[in-house]
């Protein structure tokens, strides 16, 4: 009888290890979506100091009224927030052209 129970047992959890929720395979079915990523730290480090006002225009959120373009271009110039741009740049290498494929989960 013990025999019957522990097959029974086992016979169960196999049928049932391989069953998929319906999240699962809503995941599955889920087209990818292209995203570009554009990264304000590389486009503030990569512009020189005399085209901030290009850079204004197109992060204008960025850029708070009332700031002088003084305090932009000293940081732009900053050996210490370089450096940080640096190593920002060794850790997380996107590039501005590179997609990134994601996929969007709905209904979880």
């Amino acid at each position: 009888m013990r025999k019957y129970l522990v097959l029974f047992l086992v016979l169960i959890a196999a049928i049932s290890c391989d069953k998929k929720s319906k999240e699962e395979k809503a995941i599955e079915e889920t087209p990818p979506v292209s995203l570009k990523v554009y990264r304000f730290d590389k486009a503030f480090f990569e512009t020189p100091p005399n085209e901030l006002a290009n850079l204004k225009a197109e992060y204008p959120f960025f850029f708070p009224e009332g700031t002088p373009d003084q305090v932009w271009t000293d940081k732009m110039k900053d050996p210490q927030w370089r450096e940080l741009y640096k190593e920002v740049e060794k850790n997380i290498p996107i590039s501005e052209n590179r997609l990134l494929r994601l996929r969007i989960y709905s209904n979880i």
